[in-house]
């Protein structure tokens, strides 16, 4: 396997020498991406999510959340936390939050690939911005489809949750709580070198993916470009798949599969920040892919009532 990634990235490596402006267009295409979108839409959720947990403020938060959560989720108080984390601030911030909780023994490994299987997701914001009002139409449509995408998650953790907490109550899996554990913030500038770590770490990907599309676009037949780049990363997949000849109720439901499932280029994100909690990324991948698949049954279901 060793090998085989070798020959790929060395591969990468001529066809860059050999077109250089695919890596200049892809590459600049990806950094004005990041730059425009990505960075002022997810830094300040990346610099209050570490500023919460370094502080241990987020127990003022999760003493009000914790007992919906329990009761729908069937987290622990701090997985509370991980939850709204998951479902308001987006890609990749949810696989950063649990990482950072597992790493300060707020969760357990096991409670934390849990909350993995289900909340990291695209946010509210570039859900109705991004996705509805740009590429649906009808509001009766639009709210079906937000109402899917995150049915589509919770249907998911009511099987996810049978496998991980298999051995142990989720609910007691978190043995030091934000209650019971205090974490001084020894610096502002630590929180923001973390975020901006964090931000360069999703930044590489999407330029790295950028230039993959560009590769692809190049090497391909338009035939087999159509069908194949949307699954490399999400915000340019959404567009892509207007362009395939598929009929508008297909291209709704493969529109919402695409942003529950995240996109090639969200798996490596996801990957870069599990990395230090040693969260497992292939459990993760199959249980994105079952939500995409849920998220397609349910959008199909949806089209005989709007």
């Amino acid at each position: 396997m060793k090998k085989f990634s070798g020959f790929l990235y060395l591969a990468l490596f001529l066809l860059l020498l050999v077109h250089p402006h695919l890596s200049y267009s892809g590459a600049s295409s990806g950094l004005l991406l990041w730059y425009q979108v990505i960075l002022p839409t997810l830094f300040p959720y990346a610099l209050l999510v570490s500023i919460l947990i370094e502080t241990n403020s987020l127990r003022y938060l999760t003493r009000f959340l914790a007992p919906l959560c329990r009761r729908i989720f069937r987290t622990s108080d701090a997985g509370s936390f991980v939850v709204v984390t998951g479902y308001l601030c987006g890609y990749p911030m949810g696989a950063k939050a649990v990482n950072d909780m597992v790493i300060h023994q707020y969760l357990s490994k096991k409670e934390g690939q849990y909350l993995l299987s289900f909340c990291n997701n695209a946010s509210p914001s570039f859900l109705i911005n991004y996705v509805l009002i740009a590429h649906v139409t009808g509001t009766k449509k639009m709210i079906a489809a937000l109402v899917i995408l995150y049915l589509s998650t919770y249907l998911v953790s009511l099987v996810t949750r049978r496998f991980h907490a298999r051995l142990e109550n989720v609910d007691a899996l978190s043995k030091k709580t934000p209650d019971t554990v205090y974490r001084p913030l020894e610096s502002i500038d630590t929180c923001i070198i973390n975020s901006f770590e964090t931000m360069v770490k999703v930044g590489g990907y999407i330029m790295l993916f950028s230039i993959l599309l560009e590769i692809a676009e190049f090497y391909l037949s338009a035939t087999a470009a159509v069908y194949v780049l949307p699954f490399f990363e999400l915000t340019n997949g959404i567009q892509a798949v207007e362009t395939l000849p598929l009929g508008k109720d297909w291209s709704y439901i493969l529109m919402l599969a695409l942003t529950s499932f995240g996109g090639i280029c969200q798996l490596f994100q996801t990957k870069s920040m599990i990395k230090e909690s040693g969260l497992q990324i292939f459990p993760y991948t199959l249980e994105k892919l079952a939500t995409a698949i849920v998220t397609s049954l349910l959008a199909i279901l949806s089209l005989h009532f709007f």
